[in-house]
């Protein structure tokens, strides 16, 4: 009779045990990091050069590797989560390159992002802000020490300077518990742009960025 109450009451505490494991939780989470962006081209386009003539061609541009920051928030449940992200990164350029003619020549040189803009009607420096939907498997647990994730999200990329476009991520990280409520982790994020349109009507090609994060978060409610 003792084993037979014994197993009832085992299997009471099942129920309760696995809900306790997987009932929803919600997290918050800070990222800072450093970004490095890919090469960035625009369109070909037609613009009167003040006292050299027409230009018609393209600027290529390549960028210094910058720091960055976003936070994200969200509900995990089980080995799922659901977020709400923003990432920020500052596109500061290193060189410029403009191909093309210049009043029917070939032109082909490096300059300042300062003549770019003065000059070519055209500035590539510029602030984004991606602001995204995530869904993320863990591999882990949600009682693991160390869940390592996979996500994707989709979202909106705000440029200071230029068209709001839509943007795709696809991150690769990791948590690791520092007590009942908090973690530590380190991720990395893809993230790819559609071609913006800036302020002066110049077309630029879609645009990739990678990158890579420390997080620090905290879990509530559950």
């Amino acid at each position: 009779m003792t084993r037979l109450f014994l197993a009832a009451a085992l299997l009471a505490a099942v129920p309760t045990f696995v809900h306790a494991q997987t009932a929803p939780m919600g997290y918050i989470e800070g990222a800072i990091g450093i970004s490095l962006i890919s090469d960035v081209e625009t369109e070909d386009y037609i613009i009167d050069v003040p006292g050299f003539g027409t230009f018609a061609g393209h600027a290529e541009a390549d960028y210094n590797t910058e720091f960055t920051g976003g936070a994200e928030i969200g509900l995990t449940t089980g080995r799922w989560g659901f977020g709400a992200s923003w990432d920020f990164t500052s596109a500061q350029l290193d060189e410029d390159r403009v191909r093309g003619t210049l009043d029917g020549s070939p032109f082909n040189e490096e300059i300042t992002d300062d003549q770019l803009a003065e000059d070519f009607g055209i500035s590539l420096d510029n602030n984004v802000h991606v602001v995204a939907g995530n869904v993320s498997f863990n591999f882990g647990p949600p009682d693991a020490g160390f869940r390592p994730y996979i996500g994707a999200g989709l979202g909106a990329a705000v440029f200071e300077k230029a068209s709001t476009e839509f943007a795709v991520t696809a991150t690769l990280g990791a948590r690791f518990t520092l007590g009942p409520r908090s973690y530590v982790g380190g991720r990395y994020r893809l993230t790819h742009i559609g071609g913006p349109q800036d302020d002066a009507g110049v077309e630029f090609d879609p645009l990739t960025y990678h990158t890579f994060s420390l997080l620090l978060g905290l879990y509530f409610g559950g």
